[in-house]
């Protein structure tokens, strides 16, 4: 795991780029791919902290919030994250996630400071077994912490 310290202008950004998502979504009639239910408002703080990390680790710029964003291929560099606020969260992947990219898990808990904890690729993350309704009606695959990979054997990484 991998501890990503951010910075009181990080949260700043994060928190700014996270209001005109929600913003954008709203005057387009834009809705939550995956039906999140609850403070969307801080579904998407918690989701940029975890990318603002993650691009931090990679050395990689971070599109926070441009028109074309929701357009993007990935989250930051090559790769997609998710993110949770609990410090026991699991990554989750949805069927019609990209099964040849990476997806990383970024933990908010501990906030200023964000774990990152693996990653795995999209169709490796596609068992079976790992597949879970963690809540009514949204079922998807539930990775175990213990199947995600080292942050440092992510290919493009360079530590």
């Amino acid at each position: 795991m991998i501890a990503v310290p951010l910075t009181d202008n990080d949260l700043v950004v994060a928190h700014r780029a996270a209001m005109l998502r929600v913003r954008r979504a709203r005057e387009t009639h834009a809705y939550n791919r995956y039906d999140a239910r609850g403070d969307i408002d801080a579904l998407n703080v918690t989701g940029c902290l975890g990318e603002l990390a993650v691009a931090r680790y990679l050395r990689a710029p971070w599109v926070a919030a441009t028109p074309r964003f929701a357009h993007q291929p990935t989250d930051v560099a090559h790769v997609q994250v998710r993110t949770t606020p609990l410090g026991n969260g699991r990554l989750l992947v949805h069927p019609a996630d990209p099964d040849d990219q990476p997806f990383v898990l970024a933990r908010t808990h501990r906030a200023p400071v964000v774990e990152l904890v693996g990653w795995i690729l999209g169709a490796d993350a596609k068992r079976d077994d790992w597949w879970r309704a963690l809540q009514p009606g949204r079922p998807c695959y539930v990775v175990p912490n213990g199947a995600l990979a080292p942050l440092d054997t992510l290919p493009g990484v360079t530590p």
